[in-house]
């Protein structure tokens, strides 16, 4: 079910708006713009969709008053979508008329006031996972629902623990148990927060709710090696935790629905919007779904960008006292983020400064590296910095060199001058190059020694590195949307690999996959040691060189 046209009329801000065009295959749909530019409203309109008849006249009354943008003037509300139509009117005497073919579609969604700081018990029927009859009223009102599902969530986890015990069987099947209520979460959590456990939360333990009011079920995390119960994490941390278990709980009622979830991003930094959203996309909203979501934030709009399956909808700069009719933006890159940092200040952030966007997070050392002119940021992968810089001209791309040949990477620089790749296979390559370690490490270092090491490697792992070309180049993306052909002929990098000669086999050879233990031996491993490899006169020569 994906919304592929949206109608609105006479509704909270808008006289008359159309949203259409939107791609059937769309799984998120972000909806970008000022403070009051209507964002939200949108989502006020699904709510209103699914609203039952006002009970009262005082409710119709409400209604009436929150919804209704002119008075005695009717409100009317149309989706068109990949398998479904939805019209729903209200005349000016407050009768509505709903047209549903072929059946009715289902819509979930959550306001952006959903923080719930502490825990408490409620109580509930198993019927409200079905119709979400614990929601708020109103898209504004705060939004209690986590409460809920913490409390579903441990029950269901007893209640899984405890049949067995009751039917008779003779083991408990606790990894089954696992996969089906911990693993998900906490593989989410890694995604998010990163795979390091001293600094990310996972699910540790949970407590059931006794009888009474006070005494909730609680959640409890570990974090390095202390246990935090749920009411101690950070607002960003509950933020998160609150989105994955009201899927957790609630999806397997919406399988074949819209979901719309207002400004996620809350309490969250830029890094972590980008990796929120793309879990959430691809992994909790099931694949006949669509997602709908509100967000002045850079890293949800660079996600946007980055996706095939996205439409950003611009709201920002339009009078909604006229009609309009808006589909996905095909704006450049610099305007979108725009909404979320104005010109003038990124001018002055970066003054004439070039962005280098790196893979993942070898930003951090080359910003260590004393080059003043431009500033490193980091990206997901080589694919995602070369179709940013392929948009952008004023980007510059720096990417490993993995098994591109001297010849493709010609043909790049020819093509996108702006396209930096690195001479040597990986940046760690540049790291721990003899040449790097030796102005660091001094006289003491063996430099024969260590090259020796290095080739005996190489030549151990040199099957296992054949292996890997072929497979390797077919996820470049320079070849599927670069306009470069890839060579046919790829016998050179085999051959330089076969050679014994270190800077013939060394571009090529990966020091990060398969010389781990070396930076041990020479105690290079340590932070310390790093940040003073990434800051000799070696590496910025290296460097500057690539980015000239």
């Amino acid at each position: 079910m994906k919304i592929q046209t949206f109608h609105l009329q006479n509704f909270k801000r808008f006289k008359d708006l159309q949203i259409e065009n939107i791609a059937s295959d769309a799984k998120l749909v972000l909806l970008i713009g000022a403070n009051g530019s209507g964002k939200s409203c949108i989502f006020d309109a699904f709510q209103w969709l699914i609203a039952a008849v006002p009970a009262t006249a005082e409710k119709q009354f409400q209604h009436d008053v929150y919804y209704r943008k002119e008075k005695q003037q009717p409100i009317s509300i149309a989706i068109n979508g990949s398998d479904f139509q939805f019209q729903k009117k209200m005349a000016a005497d407050g009768t509505i008329i709903r047209t549903l073919l072929p059946a009715s579609p289902v819509f979930f969604g959550r306001p952006s006031v959903r923080i719930v700081p502490t825990l408490k018990n409620v109580f509930f029927e198993e019927a409200i996972f079905t119709n979400n009859a614990d929601g708020p009223d109103y898209f504004i009102e705060f939004d209690t629902r986590f409460q809920t599902d913490v409390k579903k969530f441990t029950r269901d986890i007893s209640k899984a623990l405890r049949d067995p015990l009751f039917s008779g069987a003779t083991s408990v099947d606790l990894t089954k148990i696992a996969q089906k209520f911990i693993d998900p979460i906490n593989q989410s959590l890694a995604r998010i927060f990163g795979a390091d456990k001293q600094t990310s939360i996972r699910i540790a333990n949970y407590e059931d709710a006794g009888s009474g009011v006070n005494e909730p079920p609680q959640l409890i995390f570990s974090k390095g090696n202390a246990l935090i119960p749920y009411n101690l994490l950070s607002h960003g941390e509950k933020q998160v935790v609150i989105l994955l278990l009201n899927f957790v709980v609630r999806s397997p009622y919406f399988q074949n629905a819209i979901y719309y979830i207002d400004e996620m991003d809350v309490h969250l930094n830029t890094s972590l919007q980008y990796t929120l959203l793309k879990e959430i996309t691809e992994n909790w909203i099931p694949p006949n779904s669509q997602l709908w979501t509100a967000t002045h934030a850079l890293g949800f709009i660079e996600y946007a960008k980055d996706a095939d399956n996205a439409a950003i909808i611009d709201l920002d700069n339009l009078d909604f006292d006229q009609s309009q009719v808006i589909v996905p933006s095909q704006m450049q890159e610099d305007a979108i983020f725009e909404i979320a940092v104005p010109r003038a200040s990124m001018a002055k952030l970066l003054g004439n400064r070039k962005v280098v966007l790196c893979e993942n997070k070898n930003y951090e050392w080359y910003s260590l590296t004393g080059l003043k002119e431009v500033v490193f940021t980091d990206v997901q992968n080589s694919n995602a910095v070369f179709i940013k810089v392929k948009r952008d001209k004023t980007l510059i791309g720096l990417r490993d060199r993995d098994f591109l040949t001297d010849n493709e990477r010609q043909k790049l620089f020819l093509k996108f001058s702006h396209y930096k790749i690195l001479w040597y296979y990986c940046f760690e390559n540049y790291l721990y190059h003899p040449d790097n370690l030796l102005e660091v490490l001094g006289k003491d270092f063996d430099k024969k020694q260590y090259k020796k090491e290095i080739l005996a490697l190489k030549n151990n792992h040199f099957n296992n590195l054949v292996t890997k070309i072929s497979e390797s180049r077919k996820s470049y993306e320079e070849f599927r949307d670069g306009g470069i052909a890839a060579d046919k002929d790829i016998s050179v990098i085999t051959k330089s690999l076969q050679s014994n000669d270190f800077e013939t086999f060394f571009p090529y050879f990966s020091f990060k996959d398969y010389c781990g233990h070396l930076v041990h031996q020479y105690k290079v491993d340590k932070r310390n040691m790093k940040e003073q490899l990434v800051q000799t006169k070696w590496f910025y020569k290296q460097l500057g060189q690539i980015l000239k």
